[in-house]
């Protein structure tokens, strides 16, 4: 038996979704940790790098301040599952940099689980992305704007 219904699952991703893209579209990444519990675990490729909200917000924040990542404008859900029971959402999305002027598509997909706490809160974020794939999609995005 699930601990929380399923349609307040459902609200909760929708909105997780709608305040990444808010998020990356602004700029404002401080407002992104606010969907964490202020005990979140973040985990990226598997190994634990933040152990709540503060360190989220820091961390995300310095990351999109950072050239080139300051210009990723947007993310793109490809598809979830959600497991109900658990209160998990498995999902990926698609990571996209702004045009750097000539038209051309810098997008890279990384896959999120995330575990639902409740009242709109996630408690664990685990990202699995290939680091080549984002290091060469950086790299021919600067090449590009230049």
């Amino acid at each position: 038996m699930s601990q929380w219904p399923r349609d307040e699952i459902e609200r909760a991703f929708k909105h997780y979704i709608e305040h990444t893209r808010y998020c990356a579209g602004s700029g404002n990444w401080s407002r992104w940790a606010e969907l964490f519990t202020e005990d979140v675990r973040y985990y990226s490729n598997g190994v634990l790098i933040w152990t709540n909200r503060e360190e989220v917000r820091t961390g995300v924040v310095e990351y999109y301040s950072e050239y080139p990542f300051n210009h990723v404008v947007d993310f793109a859900l490809n598809w979830h599952v959600m497991d109900e029971i658990s209160g998990r959402v498995v999902f990926t999305m698609k990571v996209i940099m702004d045009d750097p002027g000539d038209g051309s598509d810098f997008s890279e997909d990384v896959l999120i689980h995330i575990n639902f706490a409740g009242k709109g809160k996630w408690k664990l974020q685990e990202d699995y992305f290939n680091p080549d794939l984002f290091s060469r999609m950086a790299e021919d995005w600067i090449e590009a704007k230049s």
